[in-house]
């Protein structure tokens, strides 16, 4: 694992009244609302971005306790 820290910047993109620009490191993404809260829903909004990292968080955390344990996971 690299100890080079990671930068992650936001700036708005200009394409809708909410959309962000996210630069993660060498990754680009792209937050919106949805056009219910005044958006054009060109990305998840902040909220969906959260709720995926917790999930990705979790998920990665127990495959590498299940990698420690030498358990199978199908």
């Amino acid at each position: 694992m690299s100890s080079a820290p990671i930068l992650v910047s936001v700036s708005e993109s200009g394409q809708s009244t909410y959309s962000q620009t996210i630069q993660a490191g060498r990754h680009q993404l792209t937050a919106d609302e949805p056009e219910s809260y005044g958006g054009k829903d060109l990305g998840p909004s902040p909220y969906d971005f959260l709720l995926a990292g917790l999930g990705a968080c979790t998920s990665m955390t127990l495959r590498m306790y299940a990698s420690r344990k030498q358990w199978p996971l199908e």
